[in-house]
């Protein structure tokens, strides 16, 4: 449920970014899942081994699972063309 809110407000700014934003909110959603399920795997382990490796190394997996599904998505997203340059604005001559 956190991916998709995260994923929802993040979609608001790629929108001006990428094409086809909307499918951020899918996919933070899988990253989150991920990165519970790296939770669930490695903290069970972690604490039968060394507590420290519980701490430090399973929050560690869950951001590279994270970082992992989100990343892959964003190379390869379709880009969204740079927009034109704006047109100058009229300069007033204050000197005279």
């Amino acid at each position: 449920f956190a991916g998709a809110i995260a994923g929802l407000i993040q979609s608001r700014v790629l929108r001006r970014y990428l094409r086809g934003s909307r499918w951020w909110i899918i996919v933070s959603s899988a990253g989150w899942a991920s990165s519970a399920l790296g939770l669930a795997l490695f903290s069970p382990l972690g604490e039968r081994v060394y507590p420290v490796f519980a701490i430090l190394i399973a929050p560690a997996a869950a951001g590279v699972m994270l970082g992992g599904v989100t990343g892959a998505w964003l190379v390869r997203a379709p880009l969204r063309q740079p927009p034109l340059t704006p047109p100058a604005a009229p300069r007033s001559d204050l000197s005279a």
